[in-house]
């Protein structure tokens, strides 16, 4: 109830724009028994994402449209409420012996409150961030402490679902159940099954609107190469809604971008990658200023008002989450060594971090893709509560590890920072020979 009530604090949304009002008019069109192909705009986006909001759409229509804002608001607390007190305790939990047991009530507070906090921000819009990256997390907890098959099928139907609304967690999702297959080999191949029953709407809507056998929406290559132009130069991408001028702001790295001016352009994250290793080591700097940009969120994310760096107590929470808790993952790294299954999921849960970090940096996001990031960072810090509010002398361990975040979470702040100081003006991005000039 307490993260439930966390996501009232934004209000209701002025309107929904941008992917919002794509999002919510393939739910509307569904209701309406309307072709939700343009409405919810089908030829880049996963059929699913319909019906991600099918019921405040049904009860939109039922009881009017004034109440439209109303119904996205409950809905999104609803199922950010039981990921934050649910979903994530859970999580967090697979560090431990017993995986499938339930999480102690100080570790659920915790995530509630934390974690119905720093997501309470998406309460009043209808996007697909939080159930992207909940169907992914919800797929990994399967594959980890399910015990039928069943289980494992459901596991891998929630993965393909997350990519299908999200086709960025697909890195993340490759690499954990790359590491998974080693500890758990029989799960992976019981969700199979799972993964193919979840690409069958995607692959039926393509047969019957563009007759073609495909598991992606139709126009995924073609703006998969539209994002992959800039990515190699620019730093974030924002929306920018609910403010007298046009919704695309970027930043870029004039000194970087004078490097790039020459190269030809990327037409697929293979370039960007390619660009990245061609340009080291400045490129490593580049692409730490890249994602700590996109950890410096406002009170206004996932949308933003203005050009710059995030609210100071929102960023600075956001990044404080993110390092402390990959800092905690590889603790429970180090210390389940003599674990192999236990080493195997952390592992896992790390790669499953790092998958979302290079979609980050090798691509053109926006500020609330670094969401998994930030999720991932809650789930290592909720590991860390103890199972009883008992204090006692921190060990050895501890203080490193606390003084690791502290380190990291100041590094990442002043980077963002930095990254942040070339905003250029808004609008559609210019190239690298425009950006170095800046």
């Amino acid at each position: 109830m307490a993260a439930f009530l966390i996501a009232g604090i934004h209000g209701t949304a002025p309107e929904f724009v941008y992917d919002a009002a794509q999002y919510w008019g393939g739910a509307v069109a569904l209701v309406a028994g309307e072709s939700p192909v343009l409405p919810g705009s089908l030829p880049t986006r996963g059929v699913l994402t319909t019906l991600v909001y099918l019921v405040p759409a049904l009860v939109t229509a039922a009881i009017g449209p004034s109440s439209t804002v109303w119904t996205v608001l409950v809905w999104n607390a609803a199922v950010g409420a039981v990921v934050a007190a649910v979903l994530l305790p859970r999580l967090a939990g697979v560090f431990s012996s017993d995986p499938s047991a339930p999480p102690p009530a100080l570790r659920v507070w915790v995530s509630a409150l934390l974690g119905g906090f720093l997501i309470s921000g998406f309460a009043p819009f209808p996007l697909v961030d939080i159930s992207s990256v909940a169907l992914a997390l919800a797929g990994f907890y399967g594959l980890v402490a399910g015990r039928r098959w069943w289980a494992f099928c459901l596991a891998g139907l929630a993965l393909t679902a997350a990519v299908n609304l999200r086709p960025g967690m697909i890195a993340p999702i490759l690499l954990a159940i790359g590491v998974l297959l080693i500890a758990h080999p029989r799960a992976v191949a019981l969700a199979v099954p799972g993964v193919l029953v979840g690409f069958l709407p995607q692959v039926m809507l393509n047969v019957r609107v563009w007759a073609q056998w495909s598991p992606v929406p139709p126009e995924t290559i073609p703006l998969s190469s539209v994002q992959a132009g800039p990515a190699p130069y620019t730093l974030r991408y924002d929306t920018v809604a609910f403010a007298d001028q046009r919704p695309q702001q970027w930043y870029c790295d004039p000194a970087y971008a004078a490097q790039l001016v020459s190269d030809p352009v990327s037409h697929n994250q293979f370039g960007v990658v390619a660009s990245a290793f061609q340009h080291l080591p400045d490129s490593l700097w580049f692409m730490t200023r890249k994602a700590a940009a996109n950890l410096h969120w406002s009170f206004a994310t996932p949308y933003e008002n203005s050009p710059g760096e995030g609210s100071l107590v929102m960023a600075l929470l956001v990044i404080a989450v993110s390092a402390f808790g990959v800092v905690a993952l590889v603790r429970a790294a180090i210390r389940a060594r003599s674990d192999r299954r236990r080493l195997v999921t952390t592992l896992a849960m790390i790669g499953f971090w790092s998958g979302a970090l290079g979609t980050l940096i090798f691509s053109t996001p926006e500020t609330r893709f670094a969401l998994p990031l930030v999720l991932v960072g809650l789930i290592g810090v909720v590991a860390t509560v103890p199972a009883t509010a008992r204090f006692s002398a921190p060990s050895r361990g501890t203080v490193v590890a606390v003084a690791c975040g502290l380190v990291l979470t100041v590094a990442l702040f002043l980077a963002g920072v930095e990254a942040l100081t070339h905003a250029l003006p808004p609008g559609p991005v210019i190239d690298a020979a425009d950006c170095a000039t800046r």
